[in-house]
């Protein structure tokens, strides 16, 4: 039986990890700085984790729809206690995608509206509506149409398609969309946007999202906080959304809430619910299970016990410093961005692809695990929060001495 192809396969055989640490089936060490797909944020093998889930599987796992149990609310009370006051209404899922839909659901029958708004260069989730709004799935002919309203431009500062530099520009990207986009305003149930853009690691400058909270007051749109990848803690924020002191009407919540296991939320206001009111279906067989909430409060315990979301803002700065010295130093280096523990590094010429291609293989050769994503031409840097300044140091010098032994490669 072969693995159903949906995506290029790794031959990457991982067997066992420590902290930030994989061995592979022939005993080789690599240092992980993707967290899986962004997932493990307390890395592999955290014993206080592995206690958990151990001690909830022989407790209760699934008790099945509809069935909220103590330890749901439990934990549900805990998510509660590092959000605002007025997000009090959640659901335990299973992953960031089907959280994202549920979000879409509630917008729609909440506004009585139907458009759902996303950025160019956003993604959003595998799942229909979720990819039908995403980069990679705008226009798929297997998908229904994700929206009728133009997407927002991913605020590029560094390559601006204005020409225009920030502050001075004052949102001319922003202010260009809405004049284009005004004569939808009454269809539109909702902003769905990224605090930070994971697909690219595209980071709003400071007041961006603000002026895009703004706009949907104007509209009587609600606004969806898609934090997947951004939420508990990713950012140096327990929540992205708090850089800007945004009030979301909605957050989706996936990936670091389960540390690697399928654990995801959705969590909205009072209103939201209120308007939904028996009209919302969504019923699903692991929908607030027993075994998602306990890793979720646990997740959320130990990184605040640990002092984890400070230590992603400090060690995040630390690692921006140092690709920053890189992009200085390398004319083939276009842009070094981050927030919090999630960086990307753009490479520039006619050969960036190629080259980065290259680098990401000889950095595997060596030991360390870094995406490359080649449509943006951008490594992508998603470490588990426990990694250490000398892994940052390892991964820095390494990534320095690939871009500078492949500088002069010919184009092909």
């Amino acid at each position: 039986m072969e693995i159903f192809e949906t995506s290029p396969l790794s031959d990457f055989r991982p067997v066992k990890g420590e902290g930030c640490w994989l061995w592979d089936d022939a005993g080789k060490r690599y240092l992980d700085l993707l967290g899986g797909t962004w997932c493990n944020v307390l890395g592999a093998g955290h014993p206080r984790f592995t206690k958990a889930v151990v001690a909830q599987a022989e407790r209760l796992v699934h008790t099945g729809s509809g069935v909220v149990s103590d330890t749901v609310r439990d934990a549900a009370n805990c998510l509660g206690s590092v959000l605002p006051g007025y997000l009090n209404r959640m659901t335990f899922l299973n992953t960031g995608s089907e959280a994202v839909e549920f979000a879409i659901k509630a917008a729609r029958i909440a506004t009585g509206r139907f458009e759902i708004i996303g950025f160019r260069l956003g993604y959003y989730g595998a799942t229909g509506n979720a990819l039908a709004l995403s980069e990679t799935g705008r226009g798929a002919t297997y998908l229904n149409k994700g929206s009728e309203v133009p997407p927002i431009p991913a605020p590029t500062c560094y390559r601006c398609p204005l020409n225009k530099e920030y502050p001075s520009c004052e949102y001319a990207c922003l202010t260009e969309w809405q004049t284009e986009a005004e004569n939808y305003h009454e269809r539109v149930a909702a902003f769905l946007f990224e605090p930070v853009q994971g697909r690219a690691v595209i980071v709003p400058p400071p007041g961006y999202l603000s002026a895009l909270e703004k706009i949907a007051d104007r509209w009587g749109s609600l606004m969806i906080s898609e934090e997947v990848t951004t939420g508990t803690g990713r950012t140096g924020y327990w929540f992205g959304f708090q850089r800007d002191n945004l009030s979301p009407d909605i957050l989706v919540l996936g990936k670091a809430l389960g540390n690697g296991l399928p654990v995801a939320a959705v969590v909205g206001t009072s209103e939201v619910e209120r308007k939904c009111a028996g009209r919302l279906v969504h019923v699903q067989s692991h929908q607030n299970d027993p075994f998602s909430g306990a890793i979720a409060a646990e997740v959320i315990n130990i990184i605040r016990d640990e002092g984890l979301v400070e230590r992603a803002r400090e060690l995040g700065a630390y690692f921006l410093d140092g690709l920053e010295r890189i992009r200085s130093k390398f004319t083939g280096v276009r842009d070094a961005r981050g927030l919090g523990l999630m960086a990307a590094l753009e490479l520039g010429g006619q050969n960036a692809e190629e080259r980065g291609v290259v680098i990401q293989r000889r950095l595997r050769a060596e030991g360390i695990i870094v995406d490359f994503n080649r449509p943006v031409a951008s490594f992508r840097f998603f470490p588990p929060y426990v990694v250490t300044e000398s892994q940052l140091d390892l991964t820095l010098e390494a990534l320095a001495s690939g871009i500078r032994d492949t500088a002069e490669e010919p184009h092909g």
